[in-house]
């Protein structure tokens, strides 16, 4: 993967992983109840950070933009639920913050279609791109070293 893309949200190098309001649940990095868990696909290695999100948006009150910027991070791909609330709200926080950032349409979620079409219609004409998952996949293989 490109070392200079950020995955908010989906985990995995360079990625980092977001938890919100979940109880405390990875095994040897957080303490507490073990009532939900994170899939294999997505499971972080030891190595990656995780960042605690308690409101709408993902780099407020957080330390998510230092992360990336100690990564050199440029450009950040958007995942998560629900589209018209929390992902809207950190895509364009990255945006403000300067980040190449694009949301992926089939990878966010919601409970009002009309509002989600808005929000990703809206993102792609003023704040950056909107790109489904498998055309991200193949525009990062295209650029991996084979």
């Amino acid at each position: 993967m490109d070392p200079h893309l950020g995955v908010v949200a989906a985990g995995g190098p360079p990625g980092v992983l977001l938890l919100e309001g979940l109880p405390p649940v990875l095994q040897g990095r957080r303490q507490g109840a073990d009532c939900a868990d994170i899939i294999d696909e997505i499971y972080p290695e030891p190595s990656d950070p995780i960042v605690d999100k308690f409101g709408y948006g993902a780099f407020h009150n957080t330390n998510l933009d230092d992360l990336l910027k100690a990564r050199h991070v440029e450009s950040v791909l958007i995942t998560g639920t629900v589209t018209q609330i929390c992902v809207e709200e950190t895509a364009r926080e990255s945006f403000k913050r300067g980040y190449r950032t694009t949301l992926i349409s089939d990878a966010v979620s919601t409970y009002a279609p009309d509002l989600q079409a808005a929000v990703l219609k809206n993102f792609a004409h003023k704040f950056g791109w909107v790109s489904t998952a498998k055309d991200v996949i193949a525009e990062l293989e295209s650029r991996s070293p084979r």
